[in-house]
């Protein structure tokens, strides 16, 4: 998602979490082309269903926003 609109550290969010879920991102924030992943935890009571998640990268004034689909099974 960090494209050449961003400069310097690019902050990494995810919104729109299902009912009893928790999301983290490892790094928090990448530089240049690096990467990050994000995981997703789900306690046996998270209804099994798809969401759709926004994930959103920001830098400065920059920020993108892409939605993604979690399948809870």
């Amino acid at each position: 998602m960090a494209g050449s609109e961003f400069a310097g550290a690019v902050n990494l969010s995810v919104s729109r979490l299902p009912p009893r879920t928790n999301a983290s991102f490892n790094p928090v924030s990448i530089t240049g082309s690096g990467s990050s992943t994000l995981t997703v935890s789900a306690t046996r009571k998270a209804p099994a269903r798809a969401f759709t998640l926004t994930v959103t990268t920001s830098s400065g004034g920059a920020t993108h926003s892409q939605q993604v689909t979690l399948t809870l099974r």
